[in-house]
């Protein structure tokens, strides 16, 4: 859930008696009911509020890059380019300064007489790899590592209830 104004985070303290749940309760018949909190992992793009969310510029691929950076066609084959000279050569394009750097090393490193579309492999680069850029910036970025594995977000406590996933979104908004 995406927690803009704040009020999602309640859920991590237990429940106030409310008359009208103390009425149900008793209705139903629930002996020993108790106000329990939910379990909740607050995330945070920033890192400030919760848990740092980030991805790799190599997973989020160069079709939603694309999108999200609100590239042109021209632009968008540049990058799709990018990413194919980098997925055939085993590289992972972590971070916008990863990406950055794969640019131009791409640029520097086209042939001339067919432009970008110079097919590229590994013998044909002078260096041995793509400068992989600064990665120890200390930055609170979405792009970046650790990045989010799927399964964080499919978790139970130690009394196997799930776990609430809250972004906080305040800032992204």
């Amino acid at each position: 859930m995406a927690d803009v104004k704040g009020d999602l985070a309640g859920m991590c303290e237990p429940g106030g008696e409310n008359p009208k749940v103390v009425q149900r309760v008793a209705e139903l018949g629930l002996s020993g009911f108790e106000f329990k909190p939910s379990p909740v992992v607050f995330w945070d793009v920033f890192g400030e509020q919760g848990h740092p969310l980030r991805t790799t510029i190599s997973e989020m691929g160069p079709l939603l890059l694309g999108r999200i950076l609100n590239l042109n066609d021209t632009q968008r084959r540049v990058l799709t380019l990018v990413f194919k000279v980098a997925d055939d050569n085993g590289m992972l394009l972590l971070d916008l300064k990863d990406l950055r750097a794969m640019l131009q090393y791409v640029g520097d490193n086209a042939v001339a007489d067919h432009g970008i579309r110079q097919r590229f492999s590994r013998k044909r680069w002078r260096d041995p790899a793509p400068p992989a850029g600064n990665r120890a910036t200390g930055r609170r970025d979405l792009f970046g590592e650790p990045a989010l594995n799927i399964m964080d977000l499919i978790q139970t406590d130690g009394d196997g209830r799930g776990i609430v996933n809250i972004l906080a979104a305040d800032k992204l908004i």
